[in-house]
């Protein structure tokens, strides 16, 4: 199984949370994300919690939701 890093920027230092969605719509992983002012960051999903495939990311804080598609190829 393969894994993914998702880098982010946050216009705000309120907590916010990853979401990543199998390409059928099913939750398979929730990170929480603690920004830093000023700062971008990334979080990596190892490897076993990810299978070859396309996913939807949602990325929500204070209101607001980014989405994005992503692409495991192995």
């Amino acid at each position: 199984m393969s894994g993914m890093a998702v880098g982010y920027s946050l216009p705000s230092t309120t907590s916010a949370r990853l979401e990543v969605f199998d390409i059928s719509g099913r939750l398979i992983v929730t990170r929480q994300l603690q920004p830093r002012a000023g700062e971008g960051g990334h979080v990596t999903l190892g490897p076993g919690q990810l299978r070859p495939g396309v996913y939807l990311l949602r990325l929500l804080q204070d209101g607001r939701v980014a989405h994005a598609r992503a692409v495991v190829l192995r």
